[in-house]
């Protein structure tokens, strides 16, 4: 199941090159939504991803690593 898509909050003002931002908490305001933006829509795509992996009937990404680890048990004769 896919995350829930959030509204994108404009809590800060919006700028232009022609009226850079200068205000520092207004950067780092931004730029803190930016990265909450981008780690939530990493989350959304890891889970698009799994969920194309299992709809295609082949082994997920983690079921392939799980199999090399286990291979790495077997002892070197």
């Amino acid at each position: 199941m896919l995350p829930e898509a959030r509204p994108v909050a404009a809590s800060f003002p919006r700028h232009s090159a022609k009226q850079p931002l200068t205000d520092v908490e207004t950067i780092a305001a931004a730029l803190k939504e930016c990265a909450e933006t981008i780690s939530y829509t990493d989350c959304r795509m890891l889970a698009i991803r799994k969920q194309i992996e299992e709809n295609a009937g082949e082994p997920t990404e983690e079921e392939i690593l799980f199999e090399k680890m286990r291979k790495l048990d077997l002892p070197i004769e």
